[in-house]
């Protein structure tokens, strides 16, 4: 297992590769794994009792007549009541402090997807274009999945992801990257998927607490270069917006830190990579801005607009996208 200081990011550029993992990681405490885990310990209120028990008090009729019993018991009843008010109205506000943000709305729009829809994102340094086609899907069961393919500016397949959405956030089932030699031979690779969990719907914000990405994978067909990379997400407390359309709209801001590593297992070569990346997610598009800082490389890339499947085809003077 990796051992984390810290964040990396890694590129890949090439005559017709270019790769930018945009996926996720779900939380968990620095160390030890799932989902579980990472949701029992972001729990900042404990689940404490609170407020006070009451018990009816015992009276002595001896000790006064029936008057002085009868105002004795009503007067108890009222401090009682109050008691009991002032403890619920302490236990709601408690409630609500120890509640995590629902951002749920700030993910991808898992219903609207049902219709295919292309996002178009462009680097702000290089003017290089990436597509990402998303679609929801469904099984048998009824079970919820939205799939990625990400293009390139020439039409060409370059990474694939397939996640389910559950109650909680989404989690990654299975991510494949396609390359072509130079004799122009397509090849396939599957990642392994050390951390399955992606976006998380309700956050926590407790100090030491993550949301932790890792997969590992080498890209055919030079398999002897192994890569690992980890992304460690916390939900920041900036409140930034997306101009969308001429319209403003609220949005949600991930802090990352990233760490990659590769291994050459041919030519015996290893090497580290950190850095801090910042994602920046609008109410109901999804993911819009990604910002990348790494051993002094920088990216930004952005949502510049959304096309249909069939948009993009015409594009690529008819080219049919696989997905």
């Amino acid at each position: 297992m990796l051992k984390l200081t810290g964040g990396s990011l890694l590129f890949m550029r090439g005559d017709s590769f270019f790769m930018i993992l945009f996926y996720l990681g779900l939380p968990r405490p620095q160390g030890g794994s799932g989902c579980v885990v990472a949701r029992r310990s972001a729990r900042p209120c404990g689940a404490k009792r609170l407020g006070l028990r009451l018990r009816r008090p015992t009276f002595h009729p001896s000790a006064c007549g029936p008057s002085g019993l009868q105002n004795a018991e009503l007067n108890q009843k009222i401090n009682n009541m109050k008691a009991l008010f002032a403890a619920l109205v302490l236990s709601l506000f408690l409630f609500s402090a120890c509640q995590p943000p629902n951002i749920k709305a700030y993910y991808f729009p898992i219903k609207a997807l049902e219709e295919p829809l292309v996002y178009e994102y462009v680097d702000d340094s290089t003017g290089q274009t990436d597509y990402w086609l998303y679609n929801t899907v469904y099984d048998q069961a009824g079970n919820q999945f939205l799939l990625g393919t990400n293009y390139n500016q020439k039409g060409e397949q370059q990474q694939f992801f397939r996640s389910q959405i559950l109650a909680d956030g989404a989690i990654l089932k299975d991510y494949r990257f396609f390359q072509t030699d130079s004799s122009g031979k397509s090849h396939t690779s599957s990642a392994k998927i050390k951390e399955p969990v992606l976006y998380p719907f309700k956050p926590t914000q407790a100090e030491g607490q993550v949301y932790r990405y890792w997969v590992n994978f080498s890209i055919a067909p030079d398999t002897a270069v192994v890569y690992d990379i980890v992304r460690n997400r916390t939900l920041s407390k900036e409140q930034p917006t997306f101009v969308w359309k001429g319209q403003k709209l609220p949005a949600i801001q991930l802090d990352v830190e990233e760490f990659s590593e590769t291994h050459d297992h041919v030519n015996g070569g290893h090497w580290k990579m950190q850095g801090q990346r910042q994602e920046i997610y609008a109410k109901g598009l999804g993911l819009v801005y990604i910002k990348n800082i790494s051993d002094g490389a920088r990216q930004h890339s952005r949502l510049k607009q959304r096309l249909s499947k069939e948009e993009l085809e015409a594009r690529f003077k008819g080219k049919n996208l696989k997905n």
